[in-house]
């Protein structure tokens, strides 16, 4: 599959197989991630592959909801199913002080650029799980509110 059609026919998948993700298919989209530019070339990501099922539970408690649109109430993420479902998740962190840093003081005055890091990484593993003919469906989660998440990491 051509990117620019990877683009254009791109889906979020809501309801997974429970058909295992072989091991080859997963490491050629962590390695497409993995080769993703980023500052200095830093690459400050770091992917944990969660095939656990309790794990992913509580991932799926970590998404974060979205407002009811006749009230103030935060509703259910809808994804949380999907990421129970799904035979693994991967979770994408970002190591901090590291992009955008030079000798451990920020570059400029944005402070941390993890999240163009991340987004760049994020965007090749797409793409290239696209090639696998596997399904995919990008989540959002709140911020370290899991303890899976390394120390010194954002999610």
């Amino acid at each position: 599959m051509e990117v620019i059609e990877a683009i254009q026919t791109r889906r979020s998948i809501r309801r997974f197989k429970a058909t295992p993700v072989s091991d080859d298919a997963l490491r050629q989209v962590l390695e497409a991630a993995r080769s993703a530019p980023s500052w200095s070339n830093t690459q400050c990501w770091r992917f944990i592959v969660v095939r656990d099922t309790q794990l992913k539970a509580k991932l799926a408690d970590t998404l974060i909801g979205r407002l009811a649109a006749d009230s103030s109430e935060t509703r259910p993420n809808g994804a949380a199913e999907a990421l129970k479902q799904a035979p693994l998740t991967i979770v994408a962190c970002a190591q901090l002080g590291k992009s955008g840093y030079f000798q451990g003081k920020a570059s400029t005055n944005k402070g941390d650029w993890y999240m163009f890091d991340i987004a760049l990484a994020m965007q090749n593993l797409v793409y290239n799980w696209e090639k696998t003919s596997l399904n995919f469906h990008l989540m959002f989660a709140a911020p370290n509110q899991n303890q899976a998440i390394p120390e010194n990491h954002l999610a």
